[in-house]
This record gives structure tokens, C-alpha cells and sequence, in this order.
């Protein structure tokens, strides 16, 4: 998508924004994609119509159910040079009924590290602000992005769960390396259905290796968890942070995931079909450092300061359109 098209969709978002003041609703680290990607052993490099991907509407509807859309926008923030900002933005949910999420679009600027749409249970509108405990917070969610335009495009008959008693809370993470001020905005779009159009309710993998540390040098980290059930596998895709070289994941039966050298807006790989993941399987996934800093770095928040090593996904089927949410020391 070229730029000119990426801020008409944006300046469309804020135009909403000034009407409907206070009812938006929106999208961390995965996302799925009704076709496209590698069967197997997909790398960040192949191409898919998911996560990081422009274009595409939603075709998967089931029984003609026709989808609606819903734009917002976060008010935008100017960002000092040589700073990193976590920034969110709260709002109210604006359906008065449970949802599925069959297709959504968010479009950040360059800088911008990740975005997530998280839904929070009585969470009401309120205006832009620093994160809370400075972004260390993770939610359920029902959209996020590593890519600075994606597209995200669920199966048929499968749908991401919005309930009526979640509000949203949308966030950016920037890292501004330029020695000017950069100016910020961030808009999302969504399509839905009401909840009971799809079969299938999809939610986040998300395994966090709190233990990871990257001394001087070069060095690697990795961990190891079990599924306790079948999954369905649609999407993988890494989290790193700047000294991050490389990542890989593969199975307890020998299949490999997903691998990437590239710690900023690494592309997902998508599976069409998706990977069926037996319950007892295990997944070990490792980051490789090149770390020049002197100084060891552990865990935590700064894109510069700290690392991470997270494994992110999208599964379905989700029973209730809760996430598999593992963080382990």
C-alpha cells in the first residue's frame, strides 16, 4: 500500500473520531490469514495475505452473513528525538453486544515497534495517556501488529471474540532514533459479525521466556512448554528487541515453525492450512543476541535497553476466545 493511500485511510479514521468522540473499538503480537504461506516450514520471508500484509477484504463469512465496518483512530503524539514511548488510549465499547472479528487493518508509522487492540472487562473511555506501569501490562486482545500496515483476515467460519462488556484499550510502542520529533498517529479498522455468525472463536499463543538474558557478545536463549490440548496453528510470528539477530521455533516431532533473522516488523508466516498441533506436543523456541553494549541484558520493556524473546500466535478453536498465555522463568 502506498502512503498517500495509508494516510487517506488514516485522515478517514480521525474524521470518524471527531463524530463519534467517544466509541471505538480496536487491536499485540499475531494475527491470521484465510490464504497464502508455506505449509511446513514457512520463514519470515514468505509471503502471506495476513499479518503485515495490505489489501483484501473479508470473504469468509458463513450462510451470507454480511460484515460491518468500524474505524477509529488514537489521538495522535508528538515524540521526542531519542525517545521510546509507550503510549495507550481507552474506549468504550460501542456494539451493546458480543462481536467476531473476521478481518481488521491497523496502520502505524515508521518507529513504531508494536501495536495491540487489548479488550479489558468495564473499561471506559479516556483520553490518551503513558501506559499504565509504563507499558509492562498485557491484556487478552483482539488484534495486534508488528508491521507498520497490516491486514488481518480469519478463516472461514472463524472469528476473533469482542465481548459487550469489554472496552478497549489500544497501544503503541515508538522508539524515535531520528534526531527530529516525530509525529504519531495510529488507526485501526475493523470488520465484525455478530458473535454467533461464526463457528469458531480464535485467540493469541503467546510464550514468554522471562528468563532471557543476552550477555556481551554473541549468545542464545531459549524455552520450552508443552500444548495441553489439539490446536489448530494459524499464524507464528516472533518478538524480539534490538540486539536480536535471530529466532526459531520447531516441535517436539520435529517440525519447524517459524524462523526470522529480523527483530523490527519481522513478517508472520501464515498456514493455509493451519498446523494441527496435538495435545502433549511440545514447542522449544530460541533467540540468538549479538550484543555490544558492554553490559548483560535481561528482560524488559525498552526496545534498546532489554530484550525479549516471545513466541506469538493465533490458534483456534478457543472455546470461550481466551489466549494461551505462558510467561516462564
Amino acid at each position: 500500500m502506498v502512503a498517500s493511500t495509508r494516510f487517506a485511510r488514516f485522515a478517514r479514521c480521525a474524521r470518524c473520531a471527531r463524530c463519534a468522540a467517544v466509541s471505538f473499538v480496536s487491536l499485540l503480537l499475531a494475527a491470521c490469514s484465510s490464504g497464502g504461506g508455506a505449509k511446513q516450514q514457512p520463514s519470515a520471508t514468505t509471503p502471506s495475505n495476513g499479518m503485515g500484509m495490505s489489501g483484501g477484504s473479508p470473504t469468509n463469512l458463513a450462510d451470507g452473513a454480511m460484515a460491518e465496518e468500524y474505524p477509529m483512530a488514537m489521538t495522535p503524539v508528538d515524540v521526542a528525538p531519542g525517545t521510546e514511548v509507550y503510549k495507550c488510549q481507552d474506549f468504550d465499547n460501542p456494539f451493546g453486544k458480543d462481536i467476531a472479528v473476521v478481518s481488521s487493518e491497523s496502520i502505524m508509522v515508521k518507529g513504531a515497534h508494536h501495536f495491540a487492540a487489548f479488550r479489558i472487562n468495564g473499561l471506559t473511555a479516556a483520553s490518551i495517556m503513558d501506559c499504565p506501569a509504563g507499558g509492562f501490562e498485557a491484556h487478552e486482545f483482539i488484534h495486534a501488529s508488528q508491521q507498520l500496515d497490516q491486514v488481518t483476515t480469519y478463516p472461514a467460519n472463524v472469528g476473533r471474540f469482542l465481548p459487550a462488556s469489554d472496552g478497549i484499550r489500544l497501544m503503541v510502542h515508538f522508539l524515535n532514533v531520528t534526531g527530529a520529533t516525530v509525529h504519531v498517529p495510529t488507526s485501526f479498522s475493523m470488520k465484525y459479525v455478530e458473535a454467533d455468525q461464526v463457528q469458531y472463536k480464535a485467540a493469541a499463543v503467546f510464550l514468554n521466556n522471562l528468563a532471557v538474558s543476552a550477555p556481551p557478545g554473541q549468545s542464545t536463549s531459549s524455552k520450552s512448554w508443552m500444548f495441553p490440548s489439539d490446536i489448530k496453528l494459524l499464524v507464528a510470528v516472533s518478538h524480539m528487541h534490538e540486539h536480536g539477530v535471530g529466532f526459531t521455533s520447531s516441535m517436539s516431532d520435529g517440525r519447524m515453525v517459524y524462523e526470522s533473522t529480523q527483530w523490527s516488523e519481522p513478517q508472520a508466516a501464515t498456514f493455509d492450512p493451519p498446523i494441527e498441533i496435538a495435545g502433549g506436543t511440545g514447542i522449544t523456541w530460541t533467540c540468538s543476541f549479538q550484543n555490544d553494549t558492554g553490559k548483560t541484558l535481561v528482560f524488559g520493556q525498552s526496545a534498546s535497553q532489554n530484550e525479549m524473546c516471545i513466541f506469538n500466535g493465533v490458534y483456534y478453536p478457543s472455546p470461550d476466545g481466551t489466549s494461551i498465555v505462558q510467561n516462564l522463568n
